[in-house]
């Protein structure tokens, strides 16, 4: 074969918008497990037509996304070995279009680029820790808020605890707010300041 890893291809008939495809399988080498799936037109093998997934050795995904006539269409995903996304993004009959996502320090900032608009969008942050077992055991939920104040450079001037939750879980949010005084500051420097100068963390047992 071309291919030193292409042990063995499956194909499966399906249908997929009108159009006759088949189901193709291609797998590691010396091993049964599936490296990559997708669809193909059963007149042009060559075409690509439909679901499309590729894995990692480990059996993680590694891409997933769909072809329309051998060029990407809709929403792909790209991961990490781990499991964890790595980029999201989209295309239309095969070109670019909506707002792409690359997920960077460990998913806590997703920065974004619109291609509908051909501009660069402010990232977005997500920063979430584990709930504390203490609080969580004794039902404590509930919402711990801090005033900000930021001067022109990003350097923090104070930070004032507004509302208590309990010890451990203020602990925990303090934490949090001084990551995301860090993320602020080192992706989005011209407007590091929190929205009325507040952060607040909400803990929830839902």
């Amino acid at each position: 074969m071309r291919y030193s890893f292409l042990l063995l291809s499956s194909l499966l008939s399906f249908n997929i918008f009108g159009q006759a495809a088949k189901l193709k399988k291609i797998r590691f080498k010396n091993s049964k497990q599936v490296k990559e799936q997708f669809y193909v037109l059963k007149k042009n093998k060559k075409i690509k037509h439909g679901s499309y997934e590729s894995f990692f050795y480990n059996g993680n995904p590694a891409q997933s996304g769909h072809y329309k006539n051998n060029l990407k269409d809709g929403k792909w995903v790209y991961c990490k070995p781990n499991g964890q996304i790595k980029v999201v993004e989209y295309y239309t009959a095969g070109k670019k279009s909506g707002i792409w996502s690359k997920f960077i320090e460990s998913g806590q900032v997703i920065q974004r680029f619109d291609y509908d608009q051909n501009k660069v969008l402010a990232p977005l942050f997500n920063i979430t820790i584990a709930y504390p077992s203490a609080s969580r055991d004794a039902g404590i939920e509930g919402l711990v808020k801090f005033h900000v104040e930021m001067d022109e450079n990003c350097e923090v001037k104070n930070i004032k605890l507004l509302q208590s939750l309990n010890q451990e879980c203020d602990k925990l949010a303090r934490k949090a707010l001084e990551r995301a005084i860090y993320l602020r500051k080192t992706y989005l420097p011209d407007n590091c300041a929190f929205e009325d100068n507040l952060f607040s963390l909400k803990f929830s047992l839902d």
